[in-house]
């Protein structure tokens, strides 16, 4: 049981805040890109431009309040598997991750943003491998993790409502190949339907797609400030 406890001690240790000075790190995932083209978005335009473009705007938006460091996954049109982004994560261990997306169907009417976060996952046989100690470990990481990506869903979504007025689709808790496959907190970010005309004239003008990175910046320096 003192072993237990002593694990658990040095858990809390490692999670503690870093220290001052230290530049919190913010990779933002431009979903897509090269041949995987995404959603159409128009006849010209496609997920992987809108995405990228937003990306852009919201690393320069970030980095001029010398706040946070941004890393993108990818800065131009160039193919990027789900692993080679997991790989990237994980190398860069940053504070947290943003991907970005773009929705479509369930028909024109379908509207707004959504945001979904990680759940907690265990083994199949229902146990964290590694011993007593170190499943709970595992799991105070993984719940401290969850509850991070809550709570930048939740200020990220505090600032995209007043872009899109009344289509907050919610925030929602999905299991995805990257954001289960790393334990930094992270979100993934469905910023309107390419298949609504309003969603889809605002994804793809200049000042539409500024209102969308302004709101996420604001969103991730207040979670930044709050965390």
């Amino acid at each position: 049981m003192n072993k237990i406890l002593s694990f658990a001690t040095l858990f809390f240790l490692l999670m503690a805040s870093p220290g001052r000075g230290q530049v919190p790190s913010i990779v933002i995932d431009p979903a897509h890109g090269g041949k995987d083209y995404g959603v159409m978005v128009t006849e010209k335009i496609t997920e992987k431009d809108v995405t990228l473009k937003i990306s852009l705007l919201v690393k320069k938006e970030l980095e001029k309040t010398g706040r946070v460091k941004v890393i993108l996954t990818r800065e131009k049109d160039t193919d990027l598997s789900i692993k080679d982004r997991i790989k990237l994560i994980q190398e860069i261990k940053p504070t947290a991750i943003v991907s970005l997306h773009v929705n479509r169907g369930f028909g024109r009417s379908a509207r707004g943003f959504e945001i979904y976060f990680p759940g907690f996952k265990v083994d199949e046989d229902g146990k964290v491998k590694g011993g007593e100690a170190q499943s709970i470990i595992n799991s105070m990481r993984k719940t401290e993790y969850l509850n991070k990506s809550v709570t930048m869903a939740q200020h990220l979504q505090r600032h995209l409502i007043y872009v899109f007025p009344k289509e907050n689709r919610g925030l929602r808790e999905a299991s995805m190949e990257m954001t289960d496959s790393v334990t930094i907190p992270a979100v993934v970010v469905e910023i309107g339907f390419a298949s609504n005309p309003e969603n889809m004239r605002k994804l793809t003008d200049t000042k539409g797609q500024m209102e969308v990175a302004s709101a996420l910046s604001r969103g991730i320096l207040e979670w930044i400030g709050k965390k």
